[in-house]
């Protein structure tokens, strides 16, 4: 700890000496629309660049903001191959004229949108309120945990996802208050209008996705599929639009291939679809849920022409008959958690509690205090370091821009995220990189010690200012 502190004075020292680089404007889109453009550079950086009213400025990560007023003016994100754009938007009203999206994604690489203070974004017809166009992965969260977003998608449009005729593939979001509310025909979170959802992934956050007519809730336009579903962690709320299910198929669509590993999640399907899996006429297979999860699934109610959708499984068929239900893959389920499902015509089915033990971590006895972060991610000199957080396969990625950073928090709150189904965290600043096994480190103290993982030529663990290895 000795050394950081020498190190981190040091540091200061030069600081003072050197110009300030503005980096991170923020931008006012009362002035214009916005086009955010990310590059390759020859040093195998990226180049970020936004422009304005026939002006440009390089900006490695710029704020956003319309000050709360409505406006018609736009924000596209353009991300080249190779590359990931980092935009944050701040107390934005974004409702454009119709034929326009107000945010939309663009490019063969990743867009990371941090969501601060209070925005809407309301698209015109044929477009998603938030369009995801580009062909790497979108990213939504908010840094601070305290960011909302409400996106409007227009007719034949998704909340967040694909526009009319496409799919909305690659979304996932991390944290805040995010509400999607499809347009007639496309999903809250997924495809718009024949379009097929697939490949979303929800980690954190208070999340609620509204289908619109005919579409699912998360998942699938009209006659689109919902497919590679993941929600690990966060409130849930997904509900269908008519004749589509709250999680997977559309209208005639299933949904395939749902996992849920985590959170509390209350999937409702439209008129005839199924709580979790097809919509009308829609099939269901490989829906896994598992650890903590706290799920209520309830289907459609039956209308002229179809049945009842299923709680977990089918929707409603042509013949007048009901969904048929699935039976979900809870082999993996903690004692902790539990499946309540009820069918579309009322009937309370059951609620399935597991039969795994959870495992034993610091957070077991004690939950963390509401107020304490998860973690910290900071510059050498203490202050706050923004950052890129990713979860796959049990793995907690946390990229930041910088030469050395510090991670640290306390061994609670590594337990909260061991319960959340992470196992290890990854921590890079593109030189550097460490990783950190939570078992084994929460192992080595108790629930209020404080570890400090420092990255740098020479990589430091501590916990309570004591060296550890790692």
């Amino acid at each position: 700890m000795g050394k950081l502190i020498v190190r981190i004075a040091s540091l200061l020292l030069i600081a003072a000496f050197l110009p300030t680089a503005v980096l991170a404007a923020e931008w006012n889109l009362e002035n214009g629309s916005i086009e955010i453009t990310a590059t390759a550079n020859a040093g195998g950086g990226t180049t970020q660049t936004v422009s304005q009213g026939g002006s440009s400025a390089e900006d490695s990560n710029p704020t956003i903001t319309s000050k709360g007023q409505q406006t018609g003016n736009t924000i596209t994100i353009n991300a080249g191959a190779g590359t990931t754009a980092n935009v944050t938007i701040k107390d934005t009203n974004i409702s454009p004229s119709s034929g326009n999206a107000a945010i939309k994604t663009e490019g063969k690489g990743n867009v990371n949108l941090n969501v601060e203070g209070t925005n809407s974004a309301s698209s015109g017809d044929w477009h998603a309120g938030v369009e995801k166009s580009n062909g790497g992965k979108l990213t939504i969260g908010s840094e601070s945990g305290e960011g909302k977003l409400t996106a409007n998608g227009g007719e034949y449009g998704a909340g967040i996802g694909g526009g009319d005729a496409q799919s909305g593939n690659d979304i996932t979001i991390t944290g805040g208050e995010i509400i999607a509310n499809g347009g007639g025909y496309g999903a809250g979170i997924g495809g718009g209008w024949y379009g097929n959802g697939s490949d979303i992934t929800i980690s954190g956050g208070e999340v609620t996705a509204n289908g619109g007519r005919f579409a699912a809730g998360i998942g699938g336009g009209w006659s689109g599929n919902g497919s590679d579903i993941t929600i690990s962690g966060g409130e849930v709320t997904a509900n269908g639009g008519e004749a589509g299910a709250g999680i997977g198929g559309g209208y005639l669509h299933s949904g395939n291939d749902i996992t849920i590993s985590g959170g509390e999640v209350n999937a409702t399907g439209g008129t005839t679809g199924a709580g979790i899996g097809g919509g009308f006429n829609g099939d269901a297979s490989d829906i896994a849920i598992s650890k903590d999860s706290q799920v209520e699934a309830k289907g459609g109610a039956a209308n002229g022409i179809s049945d009842w959708g299923a709680s977990i499984g089918c929707g409603g068929n042509y013949n007048g008959t009901p969904g048929e239900e699935v039976s979900p893959d809870t082999s993996g389920l903690y004692t902790t958690g539990k499946v309540e499902r009820k069918r579309g015509d009322g009937t309370v089915l059951d609620t399935i509690i597991g039969t795994v033990e959870p495992p034993k971590s610091a957070s077991a006895e004690e939950e963390p205090d509401k107020r304490e972060p998860l973690y910290r991610v900071l510059n050498l000199d203490g202050s706050t370091l923004k950052h890129q957080a990713e979860t796959a396969d049990g793995v907690l990625t946390l990229t930041v821009s910088a030469d050395g950073a510090v991670l640290t928090g306390t061994l609670r709150a590594l337990g909260y995220l061991q319960n959340q189904g992470i196992e290890k965290i990854a921590f890079t600043d593109g030189t550097h990189s460490a990783e950190l096994v939570l078992a084994d480190l929460i192992a080595k103290g108790q629930p209020e010690d404080v570890y400090v993982l420092t990255l740098g030529a020479e990589n430091t663990l501590t916990l309570n200012g004591e060296a550890v290895d790692f």
